[in-house]
């Protein structure tokens, strides 16, 4: 579950198409589709395991290269 969710290109996330999800900051990220489940706050759901996903981290959204946003992990499924 991801909480304080910041878009920066879009007014949101963009929902239901594969983003790369960058979980650290040398991570090369992983595809994942979001769902928003209120308006600051959703789940990711990972094409492929994520080693350690640890709840505090960041959870930063690209499309390509482009910046869409962020939020906090709160909870690991």
């Amino acid at each position: 579950h991801i909480d304080s969710i910041n878009a920066m290109k879009y007014n949101k996330i963009p929902e239901n198409t594969y983003l790369n999800v960058k979980l650290r900051y040398h991570h090369k990220g992983d595809n994942a589709k979001f769902h928003y489940t209120s308006p600051d706050s959703g789940i990711l759901e990972f094409e492929n395991p994520v080693i350690s996903p640890t709840p505090g981290q960041s959870a930063v959204f690209y499309e390509n290269n482009d910046l869409l946003g962020g939020g906090l992990i709160t909870t690991v499924l």
